[in-house]
């Protein structure tokens, strides 16, 4: 009998949900991507259950039932899509992948759009409870492709937590990234939730003097009220609660709070859609606050805090702070409710917003007996905006102010942060039908900051015309103006600044940063030049010094480095033959590249980019006056595409591509980087996904060309480096690990040399780390394994009995790919995106990378659909691969076959870049 459900992710939640879902008498089958967790998790948790283990993605896949339906519960963000592109060409029309982590709703929406195009339905649900929620019974908050809920909806009603009537708190949210995106919102309820109880504990134990017995009672006590919840419920179980020696727990829990990313995300959507989310916005910067830790100790050392005890009695206190709490409890679920309706407006999702409130209900961090309450108002209601409108809370209010305004004023008599419980002036400003964001001198005052914004500069004069100096003299303050001229701001809907979406606005920040920046720009270089000392020559070029003898009308090409550089013979190649008379400039922005360039094109000029400042980039066009420039890959210079369009100069970005991560971080300043992207006359892109997220950054007549990387044979001048390291390795087998990286602290080389440790055969194994400061260390580190080591730098033949050799050289890459019978991909068995696949494959190497791969998806996942690549999940994996592809028997020849199939079928894309830009540059010659 075959599985009704795999879940990818054996931590405690993905544990957790397996075993609830096998008590519910559904079939499960568990993958990890760490193969040993599987067999753990089977002879732990798990025995005695009839939950089925998978030891690939393909095994999962072959397991379940159809439709197929597999619940991810990993790490958010690069890791989900890389699974996503792994099960792809195993799943068929029809089945169903869930996101059961913290996704950000706008990777649901995006993963759901993506999926649908290919026969996939995608859930995106939110999860809440904990360990012991998904053990026992979360809350589940589903969204995304509709038509996967009838066939999730039995597992995930019989799994989640029920009502005391026996309601499941899971029912269907919306589509797109609904369900995300509520559960967003009741993380962030849940941190305002926690400081409020934080607050009210500090004024009790501060301002009344109560011990934590006493404490214990009143939460007990409080508990049985209103504000009955699970968070009150355990608060009073802690402060009850003591350790071995009789003490207190509460004293030895350090007062600091981390989070997760959900409440942050909570905040800055409050801001775009334009929610007064005052109230959780102050309860992430609190937990920022408590991180503090160390500062926090020293300034209190500064500046002793004296507490003044409240007068009158203590009960009466007691009372107006649970009236302050109610209050700011209600406040807290209004403001969430007021971001879920308004995003539900904004993206079309028609939520429920009582049934929301029902998912809250049980199982999860926030739920309480309140949340019936937000439910009947809705039903009540549907149509009002803010829960204290309700009639269901209007008992509430007639009481409430008075111990809002009593708690928060004598919380600042003493000297106490209580800053959520002051926003109950949120609630006594909606009791009235003025505030002082609408009287009328607030309005006056708003329109004249809008004329004085479209007079700035007349102002300026008028009211700042002198400053003095450190010696007292004065000096005319408006000439700051000609070394930073100020924009003319565009007023938004309220009649503010809009400061953030003002495409002007950005503009001049990033000019202003231009003038900085060669400050630091400077130190930079000069700190690269003690490892690498090519970075001191030809440094003027890079802060727009006059170029001798420059080139004019060229054909003008940018490559960042070395990839980029080689990645453009396949172009420059045919635009040799369309363009025969123009020279060609290179430039290019780090040594590597301009050596390589100069290597490569003999004839070319070849020089660095000058930096985006604009009198910089302005320099740099006129004196060369290219006939037309191309950008390869991923270079998005503002200034540069900007000027290059006002200055006549056709500009193209080729061999075009962009990740989901790189383009969910141009987004956040898309307003200064979709008018730089229109400007561009053309966007080839590599893939059709390339293709759609540069459209959505703003680029214009974008078509997909394919990857000139596929084009590139390899040189002369590299078969016979290839040949001369041939001679020195003798006739023995190798396997090369291209471009190893160190990222976020984990060196991938130290990974696959421990993993070569059990290797018992006679290949070697030849290692290239990505930068050159990490040569030295990756030799010391396979000393330290205890191999027996030599570098590519030494000039000796490898001996008979050397295990490792240490590829210590730049450009040479190609050269160590064309020696090898199986290649390893670097920076893919660490989280930075892998490097280029491609270029292993077209030396006809068989090649192996590892788990992250967002930045070379498409490349990958066509590779491993044709066979002339193996993906595997961790460095013994790899080596276990190494072996299967030397041996005899393990199909190496096969794969090679697959691999001249591969690069022959993607081969082209050089021509059609190139007649692409033909085409644009005699169209706009004529014109």
């Amino acid at each position: 009998m075959k599985g009704d459900i795999g879940v990818i992710g054996l931590a405690v939640m993905g544990q957790n949900l397996i075993l609830n879902m096998n008590d519910c008498g559904f079939k499960v089958v568990a993958y990890n991507r760490t193969i040993g967790k599987v067999d753990e998790f089977l002879n732990g948790a798990a025995k005695g259950t009839d939950i089925v283990g998978a030891y690939s993605l393909q095994d999962l896949v072959d397991k379940l039932a159809k439709p197929r339906k597999i619940m991810m519960m990993v790490r958010a963000g690069s890791v989900v899509d890389d699974f996503i592109e792994q099960l792809l060409p195993l799943l068929e029309e029809g089945d169903i992948i869930i996101d059961g982590g913290n996704a950000n709703y706008p990777d649901t929406t995006r993963r759901t759009h993506y999926l649908a195009e290919k026969g996939i339905l995608f859930v995106g649900a939110g999860v809440s409870g904990g360990e012991e929620g998904a053990r026992h019974g979360p809350s589940i908050m589903p969204g995304g492709d509709k038509r996967a809920w009838e066939a999730v909806k039995p597992i995930f009603q019989a799994i989640a937590a029920k009502t005391p009537q026996g309601e499941p708190c899971c029912d269907w949210v919306g589509r797109d990234g609904a369900g995300h995106f509520v559960k967003m919102v009741h993380n962030g309820i849940e941190y305002g939730d926690m400081q409020l109880i934080c607050e009210a504990y500090q004024f009790m134990k501060d301002g009344l003097g109560l011990s934590y017995d006493e404490m214990h009672r009143v939460f007990t006590a409080w508990n049985k009220t209103e504000l009955d919840s699970y968070l009150i419920e355990i608060t009073a179980a802690i402060l009850g609660y003591k350790d071995e020696g009789g003490e207190p727990l509460v004293e030895k829990i350090l007062d600091t709070a981390g989070q997760k990313g959900t409440g942050k995300w909570t905040g800055i959507n409050a801001l775009d859609l334009g929610i007064p989310l005052t109230l959780i916005s102050e309860a992430v910067f609190a937990r920022c606050v408590s991180s503090f830790k160390e500062q926090r100790v020293q300034t209190g050392k500064l500046f002793a805090r004296t507490v003044t005890p409240v007068e009158g009695g203590k009960q009466e206190w007691v009372e107006a702070l649970r009236q302050a709490l109610l209050a700011s409890k209600i406040i807290s679920y209004a403001q969430g409710f007021m971001l879920i309706r308004e995003a539900g407006e904004s993206y079309g999702w028609d939520l429920d917003y009582g049934n929301t409130a029902l998912l809250w209900r049980e199982g999860c961090i926030i739920r309480s007996a309140f949340l019936s309450n937000i439910r009947d108002a809705y039903e009540n209601n549907p149509r009002f905006g803010v829960l204290g409108y309700g009639s269901v809370f209007q008992k509430y209010f007639g009481k409430l102010p008075a111990g809002v305004a009593q708690g928060g004023c004598q919380g600042g008599r003493m000297r106490h942060p209580y800053a959520l419980h002051g926003f109950g002036d949120y609630v006594l400003g909606r009791l009235h039908d003025r505030t002082s964001a609408c009287q009328p001198l607030a309005g006056t005052a708003r329109l004249l900051r809008r004329a004085h914004l479209r007079t700035h500069r007349q102002t300026a004069r008028r009211v700042f015309p002198y400053q003095l100096d450190g010696q007292g003299r004065r000096y005319r303050f408006d000439n700051l103006r000609y070394l930073i001229p100020l924009p003319k701001c565009r007023p938004n809907r309220s009649d503010g600044i809009c400061f953030a979406g003002n495409r002007k606005m950005f503009q001049w920040l990033y000019d202003v940063l231009w003038l900085l920046a060669p400050i630091w720009i400077r130190r930079y270089l000069d700190k690269r030049s003690g490892s690498a000392p090519a970075y001191r020559a030809h440094r003027d070029e890079r802060f727009g010094k006059p170029y001798p003898n420059p080139v004019t009308g060229a054909v003008w090409i940018h490559a960042v480095s070395v990839g980029e550089t080689r990645a453009a013979q396949p172009l420059i190649r045919e635009l040799r033959q369309r363009f025969p008379d123009a020279p060609l400039l290179m430039t290019q922005m780090t040594p590597t590249g301009r050596e390589t360039a100069q290597v490569l094109f003999p004839d070319a000029q070849c020089r660095y980019l000058p930096y985006d400042k604009k009198t910089w980039v302005r320099q740099f066009l006129r004196e060369h006056r290219p006939m037309f420039g191309i950008l390869m890959e991923t270079e998005i210079w503002p200034n540069l595409m900007t000027e290059c369009r006002k200055s006549g100069v056709p500009l193209f970005l080729a061999n075009a591509r962009l990740s989901e991560k790189s383009l969910n971080g141009y987004l956040k300043v898309r307003r200064l980087i979709r008018p730089a992207a229109a400007s561009l006359t053309g966007c080839l892109a590599q893939t059709e996904a390339d293709a759609a997220r540069l459209a959505k950054l703003g680029a214009a007549s974008v078509q997909v060309c394919g990857n000139t990387k596929y084009d590139l044979m390899p040189s002369e001048q590299m078969k016979t480096l290839a040949g001369q390291f041939e001679k020195r390795i003798g006739g023995r087998p190798v396997a090369v690990c291209g471009s190893t990286r160190v990222y976020r602290g984990e060196d991938e080389a130290e990974k696959l040399l421990a993993a070569w440790q059990q290797y018992r055969g006679d290949a070697l194994l030849v290692v290239v780390p990505r930068h050159p400061e990490h040569f030295q260390t990756v030799f010391e580190t396979a000393k330290r394994f205890g191999f027996k080591v030599q570098r590519r730098s030494d000039g000796l033949p490898v001996e008979p009995d050397t295990q490792v050799w240490i590829g210590d050289s730049m450009g040479e890459l190609y050269a160590y790919y064309l020696c090898a019978d199986v290649a390893f991909v670097g920076g893919s068995l660490v989280d930075s995106g892998c490097q280029n696949i491609i270029e292993p494959l077209s030396c006809g190497v068989p090649t192996i990378f590892g788990f992250s791969t967002y930045n070379f998806s498409e490349a990958c996942r066509h590779a491993l659909a044709s066979g002339a690549a193996v993906r595997v999940e961790s460095a013994d994996a790899w080596r276990e691969a190494v072996e299967k592809t030397l041996s005899s028997e393990g199909g190496g020849m096969q794969m090679q076959a697959h691999v001249d199939g591969f690069i022959a079928q993607h081969r082209g894309a050089g021509a059609r870049i190139a007649e692409a830009v033909r085409e644009a540059v005699c169209g706009h010659r004529g014109r």
